[in-house]
This record gives structure tokens, sequence and C-alpha cells, in this order.
């Protein structure tokens, strides 16, 4: 990573990579706090600060660089809390987002209470070859065994990351995984993907466990996009998923229905709440099925480094959640 200098004769401006450090007023600077997310592809956040911290000490070799590694709620979460809190990594079998078994990972913290799961370790769209992208078809599931594992080991607290899915199914295989069944007009219970949820009439709560719902759940994501409409899941999100516009119209439809099926059932109607649309609809999941209101990603994570205040750095809401239904 380059550093570039710029001078005038009242200040100057450094930039690091996409980083920049500028109106540094005095020739040295006692601490700089480096705190960017992965550079994707290429550098993970810790790597990012390591290149950047080279920078700064070419310029202020005496600087104190605080190195805060995060993440966005997608790929790096689990690395950004568990080196920051310590945890241990645990490796589970699941579904992939076609129902391939395989090995995945998450992050218990040193709590033994929470748990860090990131989706795209089992429902992320680079688990999918192009050819095999198609939102009508995928499926969370395998998030959802995820948390089961984890709820099984004892874990009440959940910081899950919904960046990164090949998904569009509102959540729905994430919650059968967990007991939730969904039901069509004639009583069949029907798989969770987003086909699905245009087929979906009621909820069918009575098998989830206690374990669940005396459990707590964060959201972790960095976009606000409503649950459906013009800037929701589908429209906005769905094509790099694989969708082509015949599909991106079907699957906002069936997000518009099952939005309409949640509002029924819980009482909660998520089409219009910032970032319910995020992952295909798992924001909403979160918010209407657990009563839960999500957190801006790279808001939340810096929560747990720094004494920052209830608003993002990046200008969106922090929401912490309540109990569950």
């Amino acid at each position: 990573m380059k550093t570039y200098k710029k001078r005038n004769e009242h200040k100057k401006s450094y930039i690091c990579g996409s980083q920049v450090i500028c109106n540094l007023i005095s020739d040295s600077m006692d601490k700089i706090v480096v705190a960017s997310d992965s550079f994707k592809g290429s550098l993970t956040s810790l790597e990012v600060a390591l290149s950047a911290e080279k920078g700064i000490r070419e310029v202020f070799p005496q600087c104190n660089v605080v190195k805060v590694n995060v993440a966005d709620g997608g790929e790096g979460t689990m690395d950004a809390l568990c080196s920051t809190l310590g945890g241990q990594w645990v490796t589970v079998p699941a579904e992939d987002p076609l129902g391939r078994v395989r090995d995945v990972s998450y992050v218990v913290l040193a709590d033994g209470k929470t748990a860090v799961i990131e989706m795209s370790a089992a429902s992320g769209l680079p688990l999918l070859q192009p050819h095999e992208r198609n939102p009508l078809l995928t499926s969370t599931y395998g998030t959802g065994e995820m948390i089961a594992d984890a709820l099984s080991r004892g874990c009440r607290r959940f910081l899950v990351g919904i960046g990164g899915s090949a998904t569009n199914d509102a959540g729905m295989g994430m919650l059968c995984a967990l007991g939730y069944r969904f039901v069509d007009a004639q009583g069949n219970v029907l798989e969770g993907r987003g086909e699905s949820m245009a087929k979906v009439e009621d909820i069918d709560m009575s098998r989830v466990s206690e374990a669940v719902k005396e459990s707590e759940f964060i959201v972790a994501c960095d976009v606000d996009s409503p649950f459906c409409g013009p800037r929701g899941a589908a429209y906005v999100f769905s094509p790099q998923k694989g969708a082509d516009p015949r599909m991106v119209e079907s699957l906002d439809a069936g997000m518009e229905h099952i939005s309409s099926v949640i509002a029924r059932v819980t009482g909660k109607d998520v089409r219009n709440v910032p970032g319910a649309g995020a992952a295909g609809g798992l924001g909403g999941a979160g918010i209407g099925r657990f009563g839960r209101t999500g957190t801006a990603g790279i808001g939340q994570l810096l929560y747990q480094h720094l004494p920052l205040q209830s608003t993002g750095i990046d200008g969106t809401t922090v929401y912490r959640t309540q109990r569950p239904l």
C-alpha cells in the first residue's frame, strides 16, 4: 500500500489506500486509530491496518498506531470480534444455499454465551458457481443450523452478520431450521426458499424451542434497504444473486405477500423498516419473527471496541435488540 503526501503552507494530508488521514496540522502525531473494513478479495481488515501503519510510520515514526480489526457484518466479522474479545472456533456440518452439506465455522466468544455467526459461511454467494445462482431456489437453512448448534452449546446471545448472501428467502430457511413451519393454504409445510414466500398463509411457531425464545439476537448489516418495493431486497440485490427481471418481480411479490403474513401473525409490519431487506429479507426475519431490530454492522463492531455513542460512524443508527417474542 502506498502513502501519498499532499502539502501546502499550513497543513498536510496523508492518504493510506482508501483511508484519508487529513488535516494533520502539526509535524507530530501522538495517536492514530486505523479502523478499516477489509478490501474485498485482497486484504483483511488487519492487513489493511498493518499496511496503513507502515505508511503512517514513514511520516510519524513515534506515533502510537492503534489497529482495530472491524467488519461490516459480512466476511471478517467473526475474525474481528474473536481477535478482540477472545473466543473459540466451532466447526459443524450445515447445508449450503442449495442444500449440500459442508463444514462451516462460527465463533463462541469467551463468555461462553455469545455466538458470532456469519451467514455467508453457510448461505453465502461465493459458495455457488455462477450457473447455480438462483434466489428462487436458494435457502438460509444452513445459517439456522449454525444457530441451532450454538443453542445446543448453551449460547443465548447471537450476533449474526448477514452480508454476502446468495439468498432471497426472507429468512424462511433459517427459521425452518429453528423449528418454525411455514404452511400454505392447504396446510402443507413449505420448504424455506425464495419461491415459497408467495405461498405462505400461516406460520406455525408451536415447535420453536424455549432456547430460541429466551435468546437475544443482534442482526449486523451495512445496508438500510426496506423489506420490499423498488428499494427492497429483490429489486436492489437479487440480480447479483442470479435473478433475471421476471425473477425479481416474482421475488418482490413474494416479499410483499409474506410481509403481510408476518404482520398478521406477529403484529409487526416489516415492509418499510430500514435494514429489513438485508440479505434477501433475513433482516426482516430478525425483526418480524424474533421481535428484533437490526444494527449497522460497522457501527456495532466499533461499538465493541471503542466508546462510541449509539450512532454509527457513517451516520446510520445502531439499534440494540430487546427480548424476543
